[in-house]
């Protein structure tokens, strides 16, 4: 375990909540360190160690001096196009994705060099805080009017797409940055070791496409597995299931198979149930209370694994539908006596509005959620790939509920992006690299339901494979 040092930060005057929030989340619950914030009346942030007072380190301070005129307003978006900085010129030994590190929010006239040192210490040059402030809270959602069809802000509207970062982990990158100016300030410094994980989660939209399924929409489907899949085998299933009213037989159930390969590789898969249906959108048509849910419920906590919440496609403004959908599924997973060590889960659609999920999940009891990715594009849409605490930005306050940012939909590489095979393996690839190098978490979505042939369920073991593979 590692030995935390305690860091007097300085702070200006201004936004206290949204200061103490970015600088506890990165100084003390990633780099580990023990912190203490004080105002000064100086423009910039300024940091020393306790018992050390010789050396200090300043940083720019840019998106907090914004009026409050203009907060959550257009202006005080970054000013595009941004300013891009050659770090291994200036910081060779910081771990970063490219040579070239994107700045979102820099002073007037942008300083050269970014970093500055003199014989008391250091200055770093850009908003490294503000930034990241910025990209964890999506902050940009509550100013930018685009959305999609299902009411989602799109990855296109995204200043990481439009700015060519979306698939970096840029806060995870500014905060190698600030350690690397940090460790040759006070190279006693040492902060917590981070693994790489992989995290499997599953939405369950369809647990069966046949057994349990009204006869149109199995007469849909199977039509549909004749004209576009091309398969007979797995149309005569889907109506085989139904007719036979059998569960086992049903190609869309594969839990079993999903558990077994995440077991192979010493991975925990994650669950995700509707418990209520709301107007909008035809989901999975199932209820908690039907036997074989029970039933593969018990059968999911029995072998390890976990359950949480996939709350309906209407629910993502209202805190009363979450609320009563989360009871619902604790209500069963405790008959069941398979209740998870964390409640946690996923929007139907990924459908988030920002602040009010946030808020309506920790009004109603939530953990973690698992939501923020985008539909459209693959990527760090929260600019990281580690868990974080969240911020209303509304109320100006943190919230208990953590973040968990989703990086990988299989929907996102095949549907959406309509990628190859051989495209999304690189592309797989480069955001498993990139997670690896800072420990991060890789979360990924692969719906039950997208596995109905042994072609995508071999699809899908290629893509464990590749996350996996060191």
């Amino acid at each position: 375990m590692t030995k935390s040092s305690l860091l007097l930060v300085k702070v200006p005057d201004g936004y206290a909540q949204e200061r103490e929030y970015i600088l506890r989340v990165l100084l003390q619950e990633w780099l580990g360190q023990q912190i203490a914030i004080e105002r000064h009346a100086e423009p910039h942030t300024a940091i020393t160690v306790a018992g050390h007072p010789a050396r200090h380190l300043r940083i720019a301070d840019v998106l907090f001096q914004t009026s409050s005129t203009n907060w959550l307003r257009p202006p005080s978006l970054p000013a595009r196009p941004l300013c891009w900085w050659h770090v291994s010129q200036e910081l060779p030994e910081a771990r970063v994705c490219d040579s070239g590190l994107p700045l979102l929010y820099v002073p007037t006239p942008t300083p050269a060099p970014v970093v500055r040192w003199d014989t008391d210490g250091a200055f770093i040059g850009f908003d490294l805080l503000g930034s990241c402030f910025f990209l964890l809270t999506r902050y940009e959602e509550c100013v930018t009017a685009d959305r999609d069809a299902h009411s989602r802000f799109p990855a296109h509207a995204s200043i990481a797409y439009q700015e060519g970062f979306l698939m970096r982990p840029l806060v995870n990158e500014y905060l190698e940055i600030l350690w690397v100016v940090m460790k040759r300030l006070w190279p006693f410094l040492s902060r917590p070791e981070r693994e790489y994980r992989v995290t499997p989660t599953h939405d369950v939209d369809w647990p069966a496409v046949g057994y349990y399924v009204p006869w149109s929409l199995v007469v849909r489907g199977a039509v549909g597995d004749l004209w576009r899949r091309r398969s007979a085998r797995l149309a005569l299933q889907r109506v085989r299931a139904k007719v036979q009213a059998d569960f086992s037989i049903d190609p869309a159930n594969t839990f079993e198979w999903l558990m077994t390969l995440s077991e192979q590789h010493h991975l925990r898969s994650e669950f995700y149930f509707i418990a209520d249906h709301t107007a909008g959108i035809r989901d999975g048509v199932y209820t908690l209370e039907q036997p074989f849910i029970r039933t593969l419920m018990r059968q999911i906590h029995q072998r390890g694994h976990l359950i949480g919440l996939h709350p309906s496609y209407e629910s993502y403004r209202s805190v009363e539908q979450i609320a009563l959908e989360l009871h619902r599924l604790r209500a069963t997973a405790e008959s069941l006596g398979c209740v998870p060590p964390r409640w946690g889960g996923r929007q139907h659609y990924l459908r988030w509005e920002n602040p009010t999920t946030w808020q309506a999940w920790e009004d109603a009891g939530m953990d973690y959620d698992s939501t923020l990715g985008f539909a459209d594009h693959v990527g760090f849409r929260c600019g990281t790939c580690f868990e974080y605490p969240v911020f209303n930005l509304k109320t100006r306050a943190r919230l208990r509920l953590r973040e968990r940012p989703l990086i990988v939909m299989e929907r996102t590489l095949f549907d959406y992006m309509s990628l190859s095979m051989t495209a999304a393996a690189e592309v797989l690839c480069l955001l498993a690299r990139r997670c690896r190098m800072y420990g991060g978490e890789l979360v990924l979505l692969w719906h039950n339901s997208y596995l109905l042939t042994e072609t995508w369920r071999q699809i899908y073991r290629e893509v464990l494979r590749l996350l996996l593979e060191k």
